[in-house]
């Protein structure tokens, strides 16, 4: 169990007492940031920035042309910007695709994603998001 009464996450980052309890606690020792490096693929960090620019322009055309009061998951969005005639059905096609090749990649399970896989989003990522940048 962590010390103290669980903090929501947008204060937990400044309560250094939190934290110094807490990784004492755990028994971790504290690692300077700047030595620490992940082992993240440029595959992964490719997919990762895909699908993040991707997410974000879904986003910002659902919150510009959908009456929606709540975040919903994207692929919940999509079919409503299609029917409003935001996005293509097309678009929204390609969108699930390259959603579901970089999904299991950023999850971790980077392992089953193929040559084949990593070339289809690298010629179709950089275009669509760069159509979905041009709707206003």
């Amino acid at each position: 169990m962590l010390v103290g009464d669980p903090k929501p996450d947008k204060e937990i980052n400044v309560d250094k007492d939190i934290i110094r309890k807490t990784l004492d606690e755990l028994g971790i020792k504290k690692k300077d940031t700047q030595d620490f490096h992940f082992n993240v693929s440029e595959n992964v960090n490719y997919l990762f920035s895909v699908r993040y620019s991707m997410e974000k322009e879904v986003r910002r055309l659902t919150s510009k042309y959908l009456d929606d009061e709540r975040p919903r998951p994207v692929m919940m969005m999509l079919p409503r910007l299609v029917e409003e005639g935001v996005i293509t059905p097309t678009q929204h096609k390609v969108i699930r695709n390259l959603y579901s090749i970089s999904s299991p990649a950023i999850h971790g399970d980077d392992h089953k994603l193929t040559l084949a896989e990593m070339d289809f989003v690298k010629q179709i990522a950089p275009g669509l998001i760069d159509e979905l940048k041009k709707i206003e």
